[in-house]
């Protein structure tokens, strides 16, 4: 209703906000006990309970701060909207007028400005080696990949031809495995 991008952005998020923070700390509260497990439990759960909380942990903060974020300015490329500047300077502080006021402000945004430009790098720079650890992985393993593909089809038509037999005959399958079972 009239909202300009930046500010249903914000208003969206902070909407949804509680609702998906509830539901990824609902999701961290069964994971996360996990890691205290002592014993054999313990040690084969333990990495998989912090790796998905952690990550629902990230994928919050990604989804309240990032997202919304990228979302308002993808929306607004290439646009001059007189709605989104004036929200964006409701949102935006403007400098103290004290001059001395004014250097740790201005140093907090340059940091701000900087981080975001490291990360958006930083980020592009991951994407590239995984997209390049993944090709040289798929030319390393596709071979392999072949050979255990052609050892599944080659079981999957003996299960087939199989099945009808042991159907069939259910008394001497179900004998060969409890014989199988008490030998």
């Amino acid at each position: 209703k009239g909202m300009g991008i930046l500010e249903s952005a914000i208003k969206g998020t902070s909407e949804v906000g509680m609702a998906v923070t509830a539901s990824v700390l609902t999701s961290v509260a069964v994971f996360f006990p996990l890691v205290f497990v002592e014993g054999v439990s313990g040690q084969l759960f333990r990495d998989q309970a912090l790796t998905v909380t952690i990550s629902m942990l990230v994928s919050l903060v990604v989804a309240l701060t990032l997202i919304p974020m990228l979302a308002s300015l993808k929306a607004d490329i290439g646009r001059d909207n007189a709605a989104e500047r004036e929200t964006l300077e409701r949102v935006r502080k403007p400098l103290p007028k004290n001059v001395l006021a004014r250097i740790p402000v201005s140093i907090g945004r340059g940091l701000w400005w900087l981080l975001s430009v490291v990360l958006f790098h930083v980020t592009r720079t991951i994407g590239h080696l995984f997209r390049f650890v993944s090709m040289v992985l798929s030319r390393l393993l596709g071979p392999f990949a072949s050979i255990t593909n052609r050892i599944h089809d080659d079981v999957e038509d003996r299960y087939a031809r199989f099945l009808p037999y042991a159907l069939t005959h259910p008394v001497k399958i179900l004998g060969t495995a409890l014989a199988s079972v008490f030998c």
